[in-house]
């Protein structure tokens, strides 16, 4: 069994002015974004692994907008040697370059890393490519760094995505890109129900909020305050099949943009942000789901995304099922799919039986 861990930040190098800015009549500064992708593989039982060929671990994604998809391959090289690389497996989707760097590491007991590869600077990083590998002594590594005989590889991924200009002249600063109080504006707005005109009732609860931004970030809202309905006439949007922590993480989404409990609610706050048609709450829920892949959530998180159309959840969820078959289907969640839902049990075996190339060792 395998264990699959990924982080990702999103950051922008400190601005700090030279002093020989001052020195110009006028100037630019140009700053690179970044992200950053660390993901831990962990490979259980690895001395039984003797073949000759490649195995990779399951795709993982930095989870913003281009939504790149790795992989890391591990190559057995007969009982001599073994190669780790890293695999860009998906273009992006505008065409533009990849530029970046990477490092590979192995972990050893205490979790420190012990044999490292890392990339010849900033390089581009194209689909399918392969790149420098980290190679290690077989032998070394049984003998030194596989207690339990588990095998641990971490991966350092920093992507430059593009570039910020700050430009000035003699005693003024110009910021391209300033920093705006526009989403703590609106996110007091919300708190502070200040000249609401609608409530959201949900139940015994009710939300102020305003119908301008509502309708303006939710076609479903537009069409609901547009037209002649009872909502519009007094004021009361009755809502019977969502609940209210639900509504409120809703809300905050609608006014700021971001969801702060996204991690507790993922599965019932993508069914609201389906039925209000908030398309990029939906998106990022579906990301949280696949994070959130587990034995206990596979079954439930397969018949959500069947249910909802989320092609990219459904396959990942399926390859994530047959890796850990045996697991899953003592779940109590499997037992009830294969009641309520056979259709699924069965598009599951098909896909196990149709794989013609070499599965990824797991997640």
């Amino acid at each position: 069994m395998e264990e699959n861990k990924a982080q990702q930040t999103m950051g922008v190098y400190k601005l700090s002015l030279p002093p020989l800015t001052e020195a110009f009549e006028s100037w630019t500064i140009s700053q690179s974004k970044h992200s950053n992708l660390n993901y831990t593989w962990t490979i259980q039982n690895f001395s039984n692994l003797t073949e000759t060929c490649y195995h990779y671990s399951p795709a993982f994604c930095r989870c913003d907008k281009d939504n790149l998809k790795w992989r890391l391959e591990l190559y057995l090289n007969g009982s001599s040697e073994i190669w780790i690389g890293l695999k860009l497996s998906s273009e992006p989707v505008n065409g533009d370059k990849i530029m970046g760097k990477f490092k590979i590491s192995v972990l050893n007991a205490e979790g420190k890393k012990s044999y490292s590869k890392t990339s010849s600077g900033v390089i581009e990083l194209k689909a399918n490519e392969e790149y420098e590998r980290l190679k290690i002594g077989r032998n070394n590594l049984l003998k030194y760094y596989l207690p339990g005989d588990i095998l641990t590889i971490y991966c350092e991924i920093d992507v430059v995505t593009n570039t910020v200009d700050f430009s000035g002249r003699k005693g003024i600063t110009q910021n391209t890109n300033p920093e705006s109080t526009l989403i703590a504006d609106f996110a007091n707005l919300l708190q502070s129900q200040s000249l609401s005109d609608v409530k959201l009732v949900v139940g015994k609860v009710e939300f102020p909020a305003h119908k301008i931004i509502l309708a303006s970030r939710s076609d479903v809202f537009k069409a609901m305050f547009e037209h002649d309905m009872k909502e519009t006439k007094s004021g009361r949007v009755v809502i019977t099949d969502v609940k209210p922590e639900v509504i409120q993480e809703m809300l905050h989404f609608i006014y700021t943009g971001s969801s702060q409990k996204i991690k507790e609610m993922a599965d019932e706050l993508f069914i609201a942000a389906d039925k209000y048609a908030l398309d990029d709450l939906k998106k990022m829920c579906e990301i949280t789901l696949y994070e959130k892949l587990s034995i206990d959530r596979a079954a439930d998180t397969f018949i959500l995304a069947d249910r909802y159309n989320m092609e990219l959840l459904k396959k990942e969820t399926i390859n994530y099922i047959i890796f850990h078959g045996k697991d899953i289907t003592e779940t109590i969640g499997w037992e009830e799919m294969t009641i309520k839902h056979p259709a699924l049990i069965n598009e599951t075996l098909k896909a196990l039986f149709s794989s013609k190339e070499q599965l990824p060792i797991s997640k």
